[in-house]
């Protein structure tokens, strides 16, 4: 059977288990999104898709001129709590989807 995993994902769950091993450390700005596309040899697109569903996890933080930095170990949730609630119903393409459709509106 062929994975049919979106290459965002995977790069989200690569990221999220770099934070929690400790290689991305907390409260570090991450790197940039050129060299870390190019570390996870992945396109920058997909690492941005990934870097707003760690954004939205609360795994990292973004601020506007200064970057994208590790959120601390207290500000981070629970790896239990990374389980959207509303998974059941719909997929993560389903809300990028309306995110994109809304955000387009801006």
């Amino acid at each position: 059977m062929i994975d049919r995993t979106p290459v965002s994902q995977t790069v989200a769950r690569q990221l999220q288990n770099m934070i929690r091993s400790g290689e991305l450390p907390a409260s570090e700005r991450l790197p940039s999104q050129r060299l870390l596309s190019e570390r996870l040899g992945v396109s920058r697109p997909s690492l941005r898709e990934a870097l707003m569903t760690l954004e939205t996890l609360g795994l990292i933080r973004t601020f506007p001129g200064r970057g994208t930095f590790v959120a601390n170990p207290d500000e981070q949730p629970s790896a239990k709590a990374t389980h959207w609630r509303y998974s059941d119903d719909f997929g993560m393409s389903d809300v990028f989807e309306v995110r994109l459709l809304l955000e387009a509106r801006l």
